[in-house]
């Protein structure tokens, strides 16, 4: 996913369960970003559990425009 945000094949507006330093990167338009892939996969589940559990759209509980 992260490679589709940064050529712009996917736009940031649509529903992304990027991680914050992803997200970050993004905006840096880093090619090969330094982050813990791991640790990104954990934050992107936690955020489909939560979208999950709440019913709820992703764009309500996770704000990617305030990044």
């Amino acid at each position: 996913m992260y490679s589709q945000v940064l050529s712009g094949a996917v736009a940031l507006n649509a529903k992304c369960y990027l991680s914050p330093e992803l997200l970050d990167a993004v905006k840096r338009k880093l090619k090969n970003p330094n982050y813990k892939p791991i640790l990104s996969d954990v934050f992107s589940l936690g955020v489909t559990i939560l979208s999950m559990c709440t019913l709820g759209d992703i764009n309500e509980i996770y704000n990617i425009k305030d990044f």
